[in-house]
């Protein structure tokens, strides 16, 4: 069997396991795996696709000629042509990857997630964010859902975005709550400027800042490291019984009804999130309610 015979064989995949192995182990084939061993490095800077294949479309279809244009291409030819294909698939390839890149997906199931200068994001049951990777050395912006508590080291600005509003810091810890109708921020060390359609805020150490159903509101916190949720306790100060059992289904992924139970009631405590018993209690018993569990619904009324 001719070489070129043997090679069309090999690209259609119509050798057998022992014709293929002889091949491969061939003078003919180790120059051709010397081509294939070019495509690792192959560019094509200059090569315009459109004009070659309008070249390629008028042979294909020249109402003259009856010859396909598989046959009429050489071996040296047709492995140009598989160069040529894997030239165009990596020219997509990078463009997807790049795309990726520019426009960054939620980033939703890591508990922790290191930013590209090495400031730390820790997420709270249920949160998200995402940010650009490739202009984070000119922008350090950073798109939060839900609640994230930051570990920013010094450097350029660094905007935390969120539906309500935006926290802008240079290097500092700080805690952020984005949920819907409930935007908190709490600052740990340094400082930070909340910034929201109403009002602008600078907060120290211990200080914090919400907007609760759309009502502004500053308070001080008790001198900590960071938020008590890190360590496995959700606690609140003066928050309505609404977004305290809401915090309580994301952390358990429970359903919890209200059974002619004043929800705009205030809660102030903490609630484990190791046991639903025990953070059922810790809810219920100071604001003399009871609770009923059955399976993940948990039904909540009056006493």
């Amino acid at each position: 069997m001719k070489n070129e015979d043997k090679i069309k064989r090999w690209l259609s995949g119509e050798l057998s396991k022992a014709e293929r192995d002889e091949f491969e182990n061939s003078e003919a084939f180790a120059q051709i795996d010397k081509l294939l061993e070019a495509v690792k490095n192959f560019k094509s800077p200059g090569y315009d696709v459109k004009s070659e294949y309008a070249r390629l479309s008028d042979n294909l279809f020249q109402p003259k000629k009856t010859i396909t244009l598989y046959s009429r291409l050489t071996p040296l030819l047709r492995i140009a042509a598989i160069l040529i294909v894997a030239v165009i698939l990596g020219y997509f390839s990078y463009t997807y990857i790049n795309q990726r890149i520019n426009n960054q997906e939620w980033i939703a199931e890591a508990h922790e997630v290191y930013l590209p200068d090495s400031s730390l994001v820790k997420l709270n049951a249920g949160a998200k964010i995402k940010f650009n990777e490739k202009k984070w050395h000119k922008t350090r912006n950073i798109e939060l859902d839900g609640e994230a508590f930051f570990k920013v080291n010094k450097g350029s600005q660094f905007n935390v975005i969120t539906s309500h509003g935006t926290v802008t810091v240079l290097g500092t810890e700080f805690d952020v709550k984005n949920w819907e109708n409930y935007y908190e921020v709490t600052c740990y060390s340094g400082a930070v400027k909340v910034t929201t359609s109403s009002d602008e805020v600078i907060l120290k150490p211990n200080m914090a800042y919400r907007v609760l159903n759309g009502k502004e509101e500053q308070y001080t916190v008790l001198n900590k490291p960071m938020p008590d949720w890190i360590n496995g306790e959700s606690s609140f100060e003066s928050v309505p019984l609404k977004f305290v059992l809401e915090e309580l289904e994301r952390q358990y992924n429970v359903n919890t009804v209200a059974a002619k139970v004043d929800m705009h009631q205030r809660f102030t405590g903490s609630f484990s999130h190791h046991n639903l018993e025990i953070a059922l209690k810790s809810i219920t018993v100071p604001l003399n309610l009871s609770y009923r569990v059955n399976e993940n619904k948990i039904v909540i009324s009056a006493e």
